[in-house]
């Protein structure tokens, strides 16, 4: 984020246009400057820089990058922890899958994320626009959390106790229970080309374009970057420390799941 504030410029063709058109008045101030006695290179630097956060100073842009790295943290936090929770000892609340069959419920996921995007989505956002559906998104993932200690303690009842070291009975039937809930993950992630749309819709002017995706991309990466470890490390305490019965992490990303919800109502559409 400190990048795109300080660093990045506006690359809109007809924005950069504009700007060299206004590049005669902006010799003339220069000038008046140099005949002042003030360097113009450092009027230009102030004016340049007092520019730079004049857009996080808008309340509702600032909510949307807000609400942009809480989605992020969310999905990919869920990813991360999905992986490890599958590989986990059934005496420690996983599913104690092998590699393969996870590599299988992702796989099969994904297809379906795919329809979802290109097919639902266009769908959904016509019917009940962007900020709603990017809300009903994120709660999802406080549905996909909560649900997850669920399954667990069902498969767990099902199938019989087995050793870390013994391959884990086949989960037969089990399968449409993580199924429905890598569907459900799935359906929340359908909060991303909402929150594109979200963004868009957040413009205060069209010469911000560049600026506020830039702020946006840079908050979303900067989700992308701490969930894996602190979910992990989230979920490792849990199971180590046995917090709440192993199960202090999904409570901890449901609350979550549920705040970004609670926030992301406050985004308002413009009509």
């Amino acid at each position: 984020m400190l990048v795109t504030a300080f660093f990045l410029e506006e690359s809109l063709p007809r924005i950069t246009r504009a700007k060299r058109l206004e590049s005669s008045s902006t010799t003339e101030v220069s000038s008046n400057a140099s005949d002042d006695g003030e360097d113009p290179q450092k009027l230009a630097a102030k004016e340049g820089g007092s520019q730079k956060f004049e857009l996080l100073s808008n309340p509702t842009v600032r909510r949307v990058v807000c609400a942009g790295f809480v989605m992020e943290f969310l999905m990919i936090g869920f990813d991360t922890v999905f992986v490890l929770w599958s590989y986990t000892p059934l005496s420690l609340g996983g599913l104690q899958r092998q590699p393969a069959e996870i590599g299988l419920f992702l796989s099969i996921v994904g297809t379906f994320g795919i329809a979802c995007t290109t097919v639902i989505f266009p769908y959904l956002q016509e019917r009940f626009k962007s900020v709603p559906l990017f809300v009903t998104c994120i709660t999802f993932f406080g549905l996909v959390y909560a649900m997850v200690p669920f399954v667990g303690f069902i498969v767990r009842k099902v199938l019989p106790p087995v050793s870390p070291q013994q391959p884990a009975p086949p989960l037969k039937g089990l399968w449409g229970l993580i199924l429905a809930l890598l569907v459900a993950a799935r359906t929340g992630a359908m909060a991303y080309p909402a929150y594109l749309l979200v963004v868009k819709e957040a413009m205060p002017d069209p010469e911000s374009v560049g600026a506020l995706y830039g702020l946006a991309t840079a908050a979303g990466c900067l989700g992308e970057g701490t969930a894996p470890a602190v979910v992990s490390s989230l979920f490792a305490i849990s199971i180590d420390k046995h917090l709440l019965g192993g199960n202090f992490v999904w409570i901890v990303m449901t609350g979550l799941s549920l705040f970004g919800a609670w926030f992301a109502q406050s985004l308002k559409r413009r009509d």
